[in-house]
């Protein structure tokens, strides 16, 4: 079934080489599909299997190509995104019933859902809904550029305002371990918040952010084998009208 769900997956206009796909779209939108998880499949389902309790997973995420993403987030041995594929038909906290029950909702409405995602105002609305079942998705940093691009900047402020002033991130971040695994990763975290704080402070600083975000992706992309192909880009990025 995963063969024929690949398939599926780059007759839409996915890049793969193994079990994450990756396209970007419209204005900068970049999507991925990442099936590189396995989970339990719940005893009612009827795909339940008793010698195989196991089963892929369709996991969706949608982010702007403008932001600033990690390169694993390119990387098809890796892949990104956090949304189950049951959140797109509106389920919550629903027992996962297999990757046959995920395929079925990708072919029935997911790939036209994600075709139908193709401007940063489009992805903004579509996280703000997707927010009712992961909360989370709403403050990610990567939602502080399409705020920005479609001119709804206290929403980006108030995004990294509410982390900068989290005392726990903060301590996390500078808390200093001995031989602490991962300190480098604590303070590229917090050094990524710190330079789009600064950058918010004027449009200059936010469009050089913007290109040198977007000249860093384009590279991430071209190093696993696809090229980003975005619409209708003004000044490096692309402007929302209105």
């Amino acid at each position: 079934m995963f063969r024929a769900f690949r398939r599926q997956c780059i007759e839409h206009g996915f890049f793969s080489k193994k079990q994450c796909f990756f396209r970007c779209v419209g204005d900068g939108v970049y999507q991925t599909i990442r099936v590189n998880e396995s989970c339990f499949v719940d005893p009612f389902s009827p795909f339940y299997n008793a010698s195989q309790r196991r089963s892929k997973r369709v996991v969706l995420g949608l982010f702007s190509i403008y932001a600033k993403l990690p390169e694993d987030w390119f990387n098809p041995r890796f892949g990104a995104g956090t949304i189950d594929a049951r959140n797109i038909i509106g389920c919550k906290d629903s027992p996962f019933l297999g990757f046959q029950d995920h395929v079925a909702i990708m072919e029935s409405r997911g790939f036209d859902y994600l075709d139908s995602i193709d401007t940063q105002r489009k992805l903004i609305d579509a996280v703000e809904k997707l927010s009712e079942f992961q909360p989370s998705l709403r403050f990610w940093q990567t939602m502080c550029v399409p705020y920005y691009i479609c001119h709804e900047r206290e929403k980006a402020q108030q995004i990294v305002d509410s982390n900068l002033s989290n005392e726990a991130f903060i301590k996390w971040c500078t808390e200093r371990k001995e031989n602490d695994p991962k300190a480098e990763l604590k303070q590229s975290e917090l050094s990524g918040w710190l330079a789009l704080s600064e950058a918010l402070q004027s449009e200059a600083q936010m469009k050089q952010y913007i290109r040198e975000n977007l000249a860093r992706n384009a590279e991430y992309a071209k190093k696993y084998g696809f090229l980003l192909t975005i619409r209708g880009t003004e000044d490096g990025f692309h402007v929302q009208k209105g």
